[in-house]
């Protein structure tokens, strides 16, 4: 059987003393937080400026220091741009496309690309043209 916590039992004066000990140690915290992403962002430039992907390895779920959200990827371009690409006149499946993307280094290996790659194609008809049951080409 597991202990109730000890501020379960305590008064409501213990408990606001409790409360305004930890608001008191909270600037601390904030300063040190503060103090340690700028070291973060430091040693991330210095990353990057030898070649490397700053903030790659880094898992779970963080704060940042900006407070926004982040862009969807950071190659730049959108998927559509991508398959346009690597899409010739030769006709192409979707799996055959997301490969070829995946072999030109444009986007990483995913599950799901040759899925995503099939929606672009059947959203975008004026920059594919469909030349038979799944295989496409580029218009143009």
């Amino acid at each position: 059987m597991a202990r109730p916590p000890k501020l379960a039992n305590a008064s409501l004066e213990a408990l606001t003393a409790e409360i305004h000990r930890r608001r008191r140690a909270l600037p601390k915290l904030e300063a040190r937080a503060s103090a340690l992403r700028e070291q973060l962002a430091e040693v991330e430039a210095e990353i990057a400026s030898l070649g490397g992907i700053a903030g790659a390895g880094r898992g779970g779920r963080r704060g940042r220091a900006g407070g926004g959200r982040r862009g969807r990827g950071r190659r730049g371009g959108n998927l559509a741009s991508d398959v346009a690409k690597v899409l010739g006149d030769k006709p192409m499946g979707p799996k055959q496309i997301a490969d070829a993307i995946v072999a030109a280094k444009l986007r990483a290996p995913a599950k799901t690309l040759a899925i995503q790659v099939s929606q672009v194609l059947a959203k975008n008809k004026s920059m594919f043209a469909r030349q038979g049951r799944g295989q496409w080409t580029r218009k143009g």
